[in-house]
């Protein structure tokens, strides 16, 4: 009797092949048997349906033959590919099989597929995963596949935005993890700064949405989004006055583009302001003032600036020595027909000019009146102080060469003076109200006194050089009693003059 494990079985499977009763057997085909093919069990491997044969003998030589059948169902070959995405990302993998007929498919380590029971899943997962298919025919034979999904990881980006006014700069920067080497590519690229950073600079006009992908070296890529907010920063002018009256002011009005919108206003300085806060400010301030005008709408600010000129009338003072004259200017810092009067008549040499000589015998104090305008007149004082010239006197001298003499000025009225003695040959000193002369030969001298207030007078002193006589007189020898006459002699011997 024959026997088998089963008899049908998948090519590449085997099974045992049994027959018992008898002493001795022998299997048919031998290239079917895996093994002995002389046992009374025996191992089938055929890679198609075959029938085998057993004959088998008794001890006493009885022989008889049996016959089995194993049918081959064949066993489905399976392939399936592997891929590599970027974490976040699906990759197809699919089962192909042959020969071409009706299978089941099972998938195993589900994580991440679409489907577990079809020949062409979508596998998303989180990171490097095998996967195995089992894939079975009608008639339960079966083959198992692996497929390899490589996860690469894809880079997360964030990007800021920013709000800004039109006419500034925003800083767009980007962070992004993990930290390694990627290509960046911002769009749009017109008008940026840092193409191809982590940071761009940019100063768009309207407001724009920006996009930048992150590319790591393994091709995996990211886009983030980014917005500047771009609020429109006005405009603002305001005009510039001149005050020309005493104490006088002016109207100061800002214009704003766009006039639409909530707009606030601020003026600086505050001082001679009605109003720091609203678009239009009445000025008097006592000198002329630069105002600035800020305007803010929607945070955004603009500035201008205002110069209020305030009219102011100047003339110079003097001090001058009696019999002297000096020049008085009036001068005004705008420009303007103006008129000018001058009090008292005194000592001037006109009275409706801007600039006069004056020439008064005594401190005076003048006022010029300068109409800027029909009903506007500036009233100024000049004062004119006149100094007192010195008198001035020195006395002269007559002296014998090499005896000095001194020389001194005498100056009313009293104060403080200073001296300078000319030539200074001859002088021990050159600016002392008094000196000591002794010049080699009649020398005039010319002493100048000057006050504090620089009034000046000038003298002269001689000095006079008598020349000393060169004489000789005779030697004599007397007898004791007698008597001789000594006579002094010599070429500028004075004819006249005391001896002794």
């Amino acid at each position: 009797t024959v026997s088998s494990g089963t008899n049908i079985i998948c090519s590449g499977k085997t099974t045992s092949l049994t027959c018992s009763g008898a002493q001795s057997y022998t299997w048919l085909p031998v290239a079917a048997i895996s093994g002995s093919a002389n046992g009374a069990t025996v191992t089938a491997s055929p890679s198609v349906t075959t029938t085998y044969t057993v004959k088998a003998s008794s001890v006493v030589g009885c022989i008889n033959s049996s016959t089995i059948k194993i049918s081959v169902n064949q066993t489905p070959t399976v392939n399936v590919n592997s891929a590599t995405i970027c974490s976040g990302h699906s990759a197809i993998i699919s089962a192909t099989v042959s020969p071409v007929g009706a299978y089941t498919y099972t998938w195993t380590n589900a994580g991440g597929l679409n489907n577990t029971h079809v020949a062409s899943v979508s596998a998303n997962p989180a990171s490097t995963t095998i996967y195995t298919v089992s894939v079975k025919s009608a008639q339960s034979c079966g083959s198992i596949a692996t497929s390899t999904i490589t996860v690469n990881v894809t880079p997360i980006v964030n990007v800021n935005s920013v709000s800004l006014c039109s006419g500034n700069s925003a800083t767009l920067t980007s962070t992004v993890s993990p930290i390694g080497t990627y290509i960046y590519n911002w769009t749009p690229a017109v008008g940026i700064s840092g193409q191809g950073t982590a940071s761009i600079v940019t100063t768009p006009s309207a407001t724009t949405h920006y996009s930048l992908t992150v590319t790591s070296v393994l091709g995996c890529s990211t886009t983030a989004t980014s917005t500047v907010t771009v609020a429109t920063t006005p405009t603002i002018a305001v005009n510039s006055a001149t005050i020309t009256c005493p104490s006088g002011s002016a109207v100061l009005n800002s214009t704003v583009i766009p006039a639409t919108g909530a707009h606030t206003y601020t003026w600086t300085p505050a001082l001679g302001l009605n109003v720091a806060n609203l678009s239009h400010a009445t000025a008097s301030p006592a000198v002329t003032t630069i105002y600035t005008v800020t305007t803010s709408s929607g945070g955004c600010k603009a500035s201008a600036s205002s110069t209020v000129t305030v009219t102011h009338v100047s003339v110079n003072n003097a001090s001058i020595c009696l019999g002297s004259n000096t020049v008085l200017s009036t001068s005004v810092n705008t420009i303007g027909s103006y008129t000018y009067s001058w009090a008292p008549p005194l000592g001037l040499n006109n009275t409706t000019s801007p600039t006069v000589t004056a020439s008064p015998t005594a401190s005076t104090n003048y006022t010029v009146s300068v109409k800027t305008s029909p009903r506007c007149i500036f009233m100024v004082v000049s004062s004119v102080v006149v100094n007192p010239n010195p008198t001035l006197s020195v006395n002269s001298i007559t002296e014998c060469l090499g005896s000095p003499s001194m020389l001194s000025a005498t100056v009313s009225p009293s104060g403080t003076y200073t001296y300078n003695w000319i030539p200074v040959t001859g002088l021990n000193s050159s600016n002392s109200y008094s000196v000591l002369a002794s010049p080699s030969v009649t020398t005039i001298y010319t002493v100048v006194a000057t006050s504090s207030a620089s009034c000046s007078a000038a003298t002269t002193s001689t000095v006079t050089i008598n020349p000393s006589p060169t004489i000789t007189v005779n030697n004599a020898i007397i007898c004791l009693g007698r008597s001789s006459t000594l006579a002094a002699h010599g070429a500028d011997t004075p004819s006249s003059g005391t001896y002794s």
